[in-house]
């Protein structure tokens, strides 16, 4: 009777909305950024991680005076982190998982 009265509780909880959304799975992504100097490649690893949702942004190619390509771990999808870069004060172009950032 008392495991019938816990399965009940459990039960009203949820139908009340009580229950945590599931969270959102995490994708990697490819960012390519102009970075004309070592600084360059900090600061937009250091910016991309100040965003909301991103669990990580490392560099995983370097072009100093060129495109660098940063890879970052976000929790969303490819629509979402676009929005997320825009919202950041980044101009951003997109292919597939491929991202191209600019200010």
């Amino acid at each position: 009777m008392v495991a019938e009265e816990g399965t009940e509780a459990a039960t009203d909880s949820a139908a009340d909305g009580d229950t945590p959304a599931a969270p959102a799975t995490a994708g990697d992504f490819s960012v390519q950024v102009e970075t004309p100097d070592s600084l360059g490649v900090i600061a937009a690893e250091t910016n991309l991680r100040s965003i909301s949702g991103v669990d990580g942004a490392t560099a995983s190619s370097i072009a100093i005076g060129g495109v660098s390509v940063i890879r970052v771990r976000y929790r969303g999808d490819a629509a979402a982190l676009r929005a997320a870069l825009s919202a950041a004060g980044w101009r951003v172009s997109q292919s597939g998982n491929t991202f191209r950032i600019s200010r």
